[in-house]
């Protein structure tokens, strides 16, 4: 005597499960959208994009680029295949991030809410070569 769930019901629980993961997730997200304010939330978004494009543009050109305009309009170096990226560049509080080459890595820093650089709200993200991280 075989039992087997019915096609139907196995669907049902497929869909169940999925719903339930949906809900955890969501609840997840709002409960950490209220731990961090808006400003924070853009900024870290926004910097995870221009990690990326600059992950993207050291892969093609073998080099950082001198500067964030260069992920948008060809600087002249061998390689550019952009735009990499072309929307904000701007944190959470409408300042531009600060770029700078760190130890031979790009370094992306927020002035943070007070807007000044070098102070303790700063939000900073060293950028690793893609092949770095990926060996991770």
């Amino acid at each position: 005597m075989s039992h087997r769930i019915p096609l139907l019901a196995r669907n049902t629980l497929w869909y169940v499960a999925i719903a339930g993961g949906l809900v955890f997730i969501s609840m997840l997200a709002g409960f950490v959208s209220d731990i961090l304010p808006s400003g924070a939330k853009t900024t870290i978004a926004v910097r995870a994009a221009l990690s990326f494009a600059l992950q993207k543009y050291q892969k093609d050109c073998a080099s950082w680029p001198p500067d964030l305009a260069a992920l948008a309009t060809d600087p002249g170096v061998p390689g550019w295949k952009g735009p990499y990226y072309r929307w904000r560049m701007t944190d959470g509080w409408r300042n531009p991030f600060r770029y700078r080459i760190v130890n031979g890595n790009p370094e992306l820093t927020s002035a943070g809410p007070d807007r000044q650089f070098d102070t303790a709200d700063d939000l900073i993200e060293a950028v690793m070569p893609a092949s770095e991280q990926s060996a991770q």
